[in-house]
């Protein structure tokens, strides 16, 4: 699902900046880095039981921008820009909204914050029901 997630906010960032920012990186990447760009990066996953074999996960992304030194008006207008286009993404045939949606700039670069719920259902080994029985019965007389 991880993958997924990261493909389908790719999608969507291309979707929307792919003529103005042309590099999104998911990947540490040492050398080569070319801004301005989008960084995305998982911050934590956090899986819940439910009944029977479902799990519900969500996923925080950290989803960052780098413009260039184009200064804190760009950053704060992406930030504007990045809360709607990231708001609602899909995954397959689903549409994923996302929820905590926040950015802050920090150190010169634009961090948008969102989280992404996931249900999913594992498949259990299968177990009888009940175990056969065996009844004796012993009479007196």
């Amino acid at each position: 699902m991880f993958d997924d997630l990261i493909n389908a906010i790719t999608q969507r960032l291309i979707e929307y900046f792919s003529d103005s920012i042309p590099n999104i990186y998911s990947e540490n990447i040492e050398q080569d880095f070319v801004e301005p760009c989008f960084y995305i990066s998982l911050i934590n996953s956090i899986n819940k039981s439910k009944l029977g074999p479902r799990r519900s996960r969500r996923y925080k992304f950290d989803i960052m921008y780098f413009n260039g030194d184009l200064g804190n008006d760009n950053l704060n207008s992406m930030g504007d820009s990045l809360t709607t286009v990231l708001e609602d993404i899909q995954v397959g045939d689903n549409i994923l909204h996302g929820f905590d949606i926040q950015y802050e700039i920090k150190d010169g670069r634009l961090h948008l914050f969102v989280e992404y719920p996931a249900d999913m259902v594992f498949e259990m080994e299968k177990e009888p029901k009940m175990a056969s029985l065996e009844e004796r019965i012993k009479s007196n007389g």
